[in-house]
């Protein structure tokens, strides 16, 4: 895994309805994700660092990838530069 920081936020019960790009995808994201994502391009900490985000890099309707990837969460976490 490439050097990145990790976001995770809390897997409520929101619908995603906000859209933000990602590698020339459309993705919908929750409004609580979307208003950090927003926070951290307003201030450009990240223009030149790979970021994880648990709910754009598993993919939330499928239960069997979330299973397997939420217990490399920790993994994950432990190694990125940052976390928040």
């Amino acid at each position: 895994m490439p050097e990145c920081m990790a976001l995770s936020y809390t897997w409520g019960t929101e619908d995603p309805i906000e859209s933000v790009r990602c590698d020339d995808q459309t993705l919908k994201v929750t409004p609580n994700l979307h208003a950090a994502l927003s926070e951290i391009s307003l201030k450009g900490e990240f223009s030149d660092r790979w970021l994880w985000i648990d709910a754009v890099c598993i993919n939330q309707n499928n239960a069997e990838e979330k299973a397997v990837e939420v217990k490399r969460m920790d993994s994950i976490f432990t190694n990125a530069t940052e976390s928040f």
